[in-house]
């Protein structure tokens, strides 16, 4: 491997974790530049997906996961997030995603097109919303941001609350 890939690996792992932990706010903050150049050396397969050969990444992460967790409990939680994924899951095909990797409760996923990877997004946000309408979710907060190209430009698209 490059050693340009393993920075990018590196740094895409970092920032995952910093979203994870501390959300969006801290990772834009932070370098978040470098999944495009990750997916290129890792996952030329990705890149071939995209009209012009960008990458859109979608990062999504529930909010204070280790506090719900400790909350509601182990077995109401492992419910919870196999829901949760099943959901994320569902909505990626959807929209023609690709899975990029999975850690605890938040995703990476490519898409083609920003338009596909924003629709994703609101659509995750509207299910966790009616879901959380019929009190089938414990009152999860789901971040979701987009980042794109060779030289990545960030927006986060949508935080919202649901009632517990």
């Amino acid at each position: 491997m490059l050693s340009g890939g393993r920075e990018a690996v590196k740094t895409v792992w970092q920032t995952a974790n910093l979203v994870r932990k501390e959300g969006f706010g801290a990772a834009v903050r932070s370098s978040i530049e470098d999944p495009a150049d990750w997916a290129e050396v890792e996952r030329p397969d990705l890149a071939r997906v995209t009209p012009d050969g960008r990458v859109v990444i979608l990062f999504s992460d529930i909010e204070e996961s280790t506090a719900l967790d400790e909350r509601i409990g182990d077995r109401t939680w492992v419910k919870l997030i196999g829901a949760h994924d099943k959901l994320v899951h569902e909505l990626v095909r959807r929209w023609s995603g690709h899975m990029v990797t999975s850690q605890g409760d938040g995703f990476m996923i490519a898409f083609a097109r920003a338009e596909q990877a924003v629709r994703c997004g609101i659509d995750i946000q509207d299910a966790l919303r009616n879901s959380a309408k019929r009190k089938r979710n414990q009152g999860i907060r789901v971040r979701i941001g987009t980042t794109w190209g060779a030289r990545c430009g960030t927006v986060t698209i949508c935080s919202a609350a649901t009632s517990q």
